[in-house]
């Protein structure tokens, strides 16, 4: 009795030994050929249930894994049934040539090792998932210029049928390099045959800029979808189908630098063209009177945030000063197409003809690699109506825009030199003789331009104490608050005196840099705008300055101080914001 007791434990100690060593682990993939970007399912399979849960982490160094799955079954033969465990992962090869997937430990057991063939590319004479969907990227130029356009061409090819809101593709983006990339347009749907067999294409166009020169690369993208190979005509959901997902190879090009005679700015582009309007179109303009020019670059093959301003040299003669550009940029042409913009308000200053200069501008011609220039000639402007000649007026300035200088008293007086004494006498002195009648009439009419000059300067005298006696019925001590000045300026519709006090506001109290009218006008609203310009037709058309009301300009520019007080409270506002965020 005691030996058979023992007999049985043995056999049962024995039996389960051989239970745990004799659980057979096998491993195999779901397909022969594979090749880079592919997806497949490696299947662990066994007919025991194991002591631990599987590690698959060593599959990282060669795959990409998009999930795992776990399932059992029973299976009944001749009265026996047995038991199957399986595990399922999804994987993404990301490496070309032989692959050795080690055992795996699923608790204390281990699979057998697998090792896999990974392809460059599907083979061409395969017609099911493997080649069926891909991805194509092409680059035009291969050797770009910097901050020349890169035409970039996404396709995707399929052969089998995509569920519609379950398919997506990743974006064309920088691999290595930086630069601008923006897509051109809606995406093309075409067909093309490839090695025998016809595949729907979807295109998306892109155009890409370069910052610098050397290698540049754009990072491969990405297609996830489900296809139906066999679709299923009960299944009106679109649950039914094979996940796919497939990577494009990277693409390098050579980007080249600019070229080394190129000075000043550098416009690698198709064409550029540059455009004027004038509002209103005639070529005879009264003096005071702004007129509106209207300046565009137009470049194909360049972004207008490439696009420099354009540098005028503003003629004896004329007042000019711009806006702030516009950028616009047009890409449905299979091209970026930009558009720099710029609005001039000109405001005649004197009488006779006045030339507005020939503009130009360099680039560089991608198409027949060599260096262009774009022109506008120059247009030759009568002005009417200052009461004084354009050669009395000083010479332009350096700037391409010109504002209104401060005004003061002495700006009424001829800007000639005074003669001495002795040269207003040289005419009535002879060798050796003097004409007594002649230097006594000299002298006495000396004698009454002093007296003038005297009895003027009393006057401007007497103007300053009683505008300072003005200043200081409003409460103001003197001329040193520049907002009052201005504002009593405006009260008595004295522009000259309001232009005054404006710019020196602007220097003082505005916050603007730079503190000049030109930079108040772009950043004014349009109200601000027009009062300006009506100050400014006033005080370089004499005609017209009697009739100005300084009322409007002084509200205008009482609103836009207030703007400017709410926005410095708001950006402290949102520095604190920034600096403690919640």
């Amino acid at each position: 009795m005691v030996i058979r007791r023992l007999l049985l434990i043995s056999w049962l100690i024995l039996l389960s030994f051989f239970g745990v060593v004799q659980a057979d682990i096998t491993v195999k993939a779901d397909r022969e050929q594979i090749a880079v970007g592919d997806n497949f399912t490696l299947t662990f399979s066994s007919d025991r249930q194991v002591d631990g849960a599987p590690d698959f982490s060593p599959l990282h160094q060669y795959f990409e894994i998009l999930g795992t799955g776990q399932s059992s079954n029973f299976q009944s033969l001749n009265g026996r049934v047995n038991r199957f465990f399986s595990w399922e992962i999804e994987l993404i090869a990301t490496k070309e040539g032989k692959i050795e997937i080690p055992a795996l430990n699923f608790g204390s057991e281990q699979s057998p090792p697998l090792t896999l063939t990974i392809l460059k590319e599907p083979p061409a004479s395969a017609n099911a998932t493997k080649d069926s969907v891909f991805i194509e990227i092409t680059t035009e130029p291969e050797q770009p210029y910097v901050q020349q356009q890169v035409l970039v061409r996404q396709r995707l090819y399929h052969a089998v049928q995509l569920s519609s809101g379950q398919a997506s593709l990743s974006h064309v983006t920088w691999g290595n390099g930086q630069g601008d990339i923006r897509q051109l347009g809606d995406a093309k749907y075409t067909s093309e045959v490839r090695n025998g067999v016809r595949y729907q294409v979807i295109e998306r166009r892109y155009a890409a800029f370069p910052r610098s020169s050397g290698t540049a690369s754009l990072a491969p993208t990405v297609f996830e979808g489900v296809i139906d190979e066999d679709p299923d005509p009960n299944d009106i959901f679109g649950m039914s189908g094979k996940l796919v997902r497939r990577v494009s190879k990277p693409v390098s090009f050579q980007v080249l630098p600019q070229p080394s005679q190129i000075k000043g700015d550098w416009l690698p582009a198709k064409s550029v063209t540059l455009n004027a309007y004038w509002e209103p179109t005639k070529t005879t303009i009264k003096a005071g009177e702004p007129v509106i020019l209207t300046l565009a670059i137009m470049a194909d093959g360049l972004m207008a945030e490439q696009l420099p301003a354009l540098k005028i040299q503003t003629p004896a003669g004329l007042k000019a000063y711009s806006d702030k550009p516009s950028f616009e940029n047009k890409g449905n042409t299979g091209s970026v197409v930009g558009v720099r913009q710029e609005k001039w308000t000109v405001v005649g200053t004197a009488d006779g003809n006045v030339v507005w200069p020939e503009i130009s501008l360099n680039w560089w011609s991608t198409e027949k690699n060599r260096p262009e220039v774009a022109r506008l000639p120059a247009r030759t402007l009568k002005i009417s109506g200052a009461g004084v000649a354009v050669e009395q007026l000083p010479a332009p300035a350096k700037t391409g825009t010109s504002v209104p200088e401060e005004s003061s008293t002495d700006a009424a007086l001829p800007a000639e030199t005074p003669k001495t004494v002795a040269e207003l006498a040289a005419p009535v002195l002879k060798t050796g003789r003097l004409y007594w009648p002649q230097l006594v009439a000299l002298s006495l009419g000396l004698l009454g331009f002093g007296v003038v000059l005297f009895t003027l300067k009393r006057a401007w005298q007497h103007q300053d104490v009683s505008d300072d006696i003005s200043f200081q019925k409003l409460g103001v001590k003197s001329r040193s608050n520049t907002w009052a000045v201005l504002q009593h300026a405006c009260q008595r519709n004295d522009a000259p005196v309001a232009l005054d006090a404006l710019q020196s506001w602007l220097k003082e109290a505005s916050g603007l840099n730079p503190p000049t009218l030109a930079n108040l006008r772009m950043s004014a609203p349009t109200v601000l705008q027009k009062e300006l310009d009506s100050l400014n037709a006033a005080l370089y058309a004499p005609k017209q300055a009697v009739s100005w009301q300084g009322q409007g300009l002084y509200q205008a520019l009482y609103n836009f101080r207030q703007t400017l007080v709410a926005q410095d409270v708001r950006e402290s506002e949102s520095e604190l914001a920034a600096m403690y965020p919640e």
